[in-house]
């Protein structure tokens, strides 16, 4: 199952980054990791979001990525490693 949604969320990043210059994903409280991290699928996580970071500096090596934070609480389980 974490297969299929890595390759849905990869999938998403390269056709965002073949759109633009740079890649640009939103998170939201109200978001889910199984997103493709657009503003109207926006993931949920902070760590959901630090992983489409690396996936998509893996696939795009050079290009911006950007990352939108939209309001609310992120509650962490854990300590986060960039």
């Amino acid at each position: 199952m974490m297969k299929n949604i890595y390759s849905i969320l990869l999938s998403a990043l390269v056709f965002l980054a073949s759109c633009s210059e740079g890649v640009t994903l939103y998170v939201s409280p109200d978001g889910d990791d199984r997103h493709a991290g657009t503003e109207s699928n926006p993931l949920q996580t902070l760590e959901g979001a630090r992983k489409a970071v690396r996936m998509a500096r893996a696939a795009h090596p050079g290009k911006a990525v950007t990352v939108y934070f939209k309001g609310g609480v992120y509650p962490l389980e854990q300590t986060v490693r960039l």
